[in-house]
């Protein structure tokens, strides 16, 4: 989009997938509501619900051991030690045992499976979710020619096909890395005898697509992927009618930005979930950080064009919000282009901020958002809907741009919007149909808050400023 050039360029940095940099260590923050583990930063997560729990398998940085956390409420994690029960049988175990989880009924298990060497995925299997074993080879997904590797399996059950599928990111062979990003796929009736059924996506112009995963919603079937692109993150997804396709090469959208890495749905029975992780500090030349604290939660669900939107997850919303900061604004607030700008001083407070508006902007109006921390020193740190160039950023402070979303929002027409900032974290959802996160380059600090518009009218109908 025309937007695009308004990204950091510069972020974008070559590494190859073995050499991402361990996160640099993050500034002091209070204990809020973006997870973290508290002695090291979470990466590539993978949600699974079983009676009303989340599971979050997760990543640890450096040699990407799995790690559990638990919870309810998706905002109050307890972090649970997983056992791997001997024997392994040589060739077998890694770090990484355990990643996507499926139901296994016949056996009364749970199943994973991960990449291991020459493409070949195997599979663990637990019966509490905490204690998992090496399952018997002959669950084992063997190799198949003409890729050079893959890795990061999602398994799950295709009521179309009736039977399991493991959909996996592939390295195609004979071709430059940048053109070879692929989705292969096998199937199974039973998680045994596994057969390679070839290529389901391969554009020809990306590199790896990060942890694949296909779901039904609203009748058709999606394909998630984060594409990797020197660095891990926006995550994209293609629809077609029937599993196996066709799917066109070009993806009918983006999720979030690129701050929102290796995203991962989960059905919690009622709707589906997407969680990902924000690195740990903003990407700098030449490196990226490689883990984080866990973003809030978003809903997935299917608009009226038949594209899909996210959404802050309705419990976690209600649940995060904490008492007033400012009064409800007694009248509709007008800005022109004789008094682009209100300001508002926030009375102390730690930072953590809850933001929602109701922006009606003119039909002319080319910019509309929120400043945070702007003073006479400081441009802060600024939310924006850019009608010119139809995208959603998040940006400062000055005219750096840490994140960035296409969207469709013609100007005239009311725009709610809702701003989360905790620490040097801002996530923007506007409308119930987008979302984006970013990593800022310093904490937020809470002290003003500023609408703004450029080049036409705004009416502010409503505005709500929370503390968390």
């Amino acid at each position: 989009m025309h937007g695009n050039t308004m990204i950091r360029t510069w972020r974008f940095i070559t590494l190859a997938i073995a050499g991402i940099l361990s996160a640099e260590p993050a500034l002091p923050s209070p204990a809020g509501i973006h997870f973290k583990p508290a002695d090291h930063a979470l990466g590539d997560v993978h949600p699974f619900f079983d009676e009303g729990v989340c599971h979050l398998y997760y990543l640890k940085p450096g040699g990407f051991a799995v790690a559990l956390a638990r919870s309810r409420d998706l905002l109050h994690w307890e972090e649970v030690r997983l056992v791997h029960v001997e024997p392994a049988p040589a060739g077998q175990m890694q770090p990484y045992y355990v990643l996507g989880v499926v139901r296994d009924p016949r056996a009364q298990a749970y199943r994973s499976y991960y990449g291991h060497a020459r493409g070949r995925m195997v599979s663990s299997v637990s019966t509490n979710l905490i204690d998992w074993a090496c399952a018997a080879e002959a669950h084992s997904i063997p190799p198949a020619e003409g890729y050079v590797r893959r890795r990061d399996p999602f398994v799950f059950w295709n009521e179309d096909d009736k039977r399991y599928w493991c959909v996996m990111t592939t390295q195609m062979a004979g071709l430059p890395k940048p053109k070879a990003g692929a989705v292969t796929y096998a199937t199974s009736a039973d998680f045994t005898r596994w057969e390679n059924c070839g290529v389901l996506l391969h554009p020809g112009n990306i590199d790896e697509p990060e942890c694949p995963q296909m779901f039904r919603l609203g009748g058709r079937w999606s394909l998630l992927a984060s594409i990797y692109d020197r660095a891990v993150g926006r995550p994209s997804y293609w629809v077609s009618d029937k599993a196996t396709g066709p799917w066109k090469g070009q993806p009918a959208g983006v999720l979030d930005g690129e701050d929102l890495c290796a995203a991962q749905v989960a059905w919690d029975g009622a709707r589906w979930v997407m969680l990902g992780w924000i690195p740990l500090t903003i990407s700098k030349l030449g490196r990226q950080p490689w883990g984080g604290h866990l973003a809030l939660p978003r809903e997935v669900h299917v608009l009226p064009d038949g594209t899909l939107g996210t959404r802050l997850h309705g419990q976690v919303g209600k649940s995060i919000r904490g008492k007033a900061l400012l009064p409800p604004l007694e009248s509709e607030l007008r800005l022109d282009e004789k008094a682009n700008r209100r300001s508002f001083v926030l009375p102390p407070n730690d930072g953590r901020l809850d933001i929602e508006l109701l922006l009606k902007p003119a039909q002319d109006c080319a910019q509309t958002g929120v400043v945070l921390d702007a003073s006479a020193t400081d441009e802060g740190v600024a939310v924006t809907i850019d009608f010119a160039h139809q995208c959603l950023l998040i940006r400062g402070p000055g005219a750096e741009v840490w994140s960035d979303l296409p969207i469709t929002a013609p100007a005239g027409q009311p725009l709610s919007l809702r701003i989360i900032a905790e620490g040097d974290i801002v996530e923007a959802f506007l409308m119930d149909r987008y979302s984006l996160a970013a990593r800022v380059p310093r904490r937020i600090k809470g002290g003003t808050l500023t609408v703004f518009s450029d080049r036409g009218a705004v009416r502010v109908g409503e505005m709500r400023v929370h503390g968390l």
